[in-house]
Order: structure tokens, then sequence, then C-alpha cells
């Protein structure tokens, strides 16, 4: 069962191909300073275009995950989509800088509507990833990884810590929005904890199977 809706992987590229193209054209048919932060900025979408490619369109895949010595399955996000996400981010956020340079040294930036758009959009999208960099830089932004330990299950990912022994865990079940993943539900009253499918190469069927059958 696809859990991401077609339509939504058109309405991602949509908007991430086009401003690709454009930043990267404009980059090479403009003139002066303000070709960097254009070329910068056609990096940024190009890295998250790429990154959405691998998260929204490579078809998951079920694989046989390797033990680690303590019997521990760690099933992790992929190199690449974790790369092109931060390098994303890290010439997304760059741009903005350089934009506002831009601005101080060719004020006539100023005088072309198309430049402007791109500033502002790249200035409003750079201010937007500030915190997520100050997470990163103090160690609360995660690469997306499940641990299934012999005694308890590890979510880590984004924002997200979690671990919960497998006697406190009702079960596993698919969620199809917000975000669509595998929701690993826990006894009890606290809320469950959400796997994100776009994250991982492996199908949430997977997923399912393997917490149900380390529950007790």
């Amino acid at each position: 069962m696809r859990l991401i809706p077609w339509w939504y992987v058109c309405l991602t590229f949509t908007f991430l191909i086009p401003a690709s193209v454009g930043f990267t054209v404009g980059a090479v048919s403009a003139d002066g300073f303000v070709r960097l932060p254009l070329a910068l900025s056609g990096l940024a979408f190009t890295s998250l275009s790429v990154a959405a490619f691998i998260a929204l369109v490579l078809p998951k895949r079920r694989r046989t995950p390797a033990p680690d010595l303590d019997r521990s399955v760690t099933i992790k996000a992929p190199a690449a989509l974790v790369t092109c996400t931060v390098l994303g981010l890290a010439a997304m956020t760059l741009a903005g800088v350089l934009w506002g340079t831009a601005l101080a040294l060719q004020p006539a930036v100023l005088d072309s509507p198309r430049l402007m758009f791109f500033a502002v959009l790249i200035g409003v999208a750079a201010l937007a990833s500030l915190p997520e960099w100050w997470r990163l830089c103090t160690g609360r932004l995660h690469r997306w990884q499940v641990i299934l330990g012999p005694d308890d299950f590890t979510y880590r990912g984004y924002k997200h810590d979690v671990t919960i022994p497998w006697e406190r865990i009702r079960g596993a079940v698919t969620q199809k929005r917000k975000p669509a993943g595998v929701r690993v539900e826990r006894k009890g009253t606290k809320p469950g904890v959400v796997i994100p499918i776009t994250a991982f190469r492996i199908p949430a069927g997977q997923f399912i199977d393997e917490i149900n059958k380390r529950r007790r």
C-alpha cells in the first residue's frame, strides 16, 4: 500500500524543480556578486529535489536487517537522503546571508522584480531553517533511525529521541497521514511514536512485522 499519494509527490516537485531551474538559469545569466547567491540557491533546491526523489519516488523494498553484536537491529535513513537534506539547508542558509550582502553591494537588485522575488523566497527559507541549525549544533537534531534492541525499542529522528521497553508496547500499525508511516502504540495513556516512512528505504509493512514480532 502506498502511503504517500501521487498528488502530494507531484505538488512537491512542481515547486522544487522550477525553483531549482530558475535559480540555476538566473545564476548563469546574472552579472556581478548576485550570481553567487543565485548559484547557491540553485544548489539548495537541487539538493532538496534529490532528497525528495529518494524519499518520495524510489520504491521501498524489504531488506534483511543485519543484527549488531548485542542482537540489536539498527535501521537508518539512507546516507544520500541525509546528505542532500543537510547540503540543501546549508546552501539555503548561506544563500540567505549572501542575498543580504548582494542587496548592500548591488542596490540595483531592488529594481528587478524577479531578483527581489528570489531574494525574498530564499530569505524566508533561510530564516525558517535557523532553529533547525541551532538544534543540529546542540545535538538535538538526529539522523532518522530505528533501533530494535533485545530489551527495548528506540526511535531517533529529527527532534525525537524515544526509547520504550518492549513490554510497554502494544503493537505497530500503519498511519496514513501527519506524517505517513508506522505508529508504535504504547500501553497506558502515553501517546504513540510515529516513524515517518519517507525517511527510510524499507516499507511500512516490514517495520510493523519487525516490531510486532519482538514485543512481549
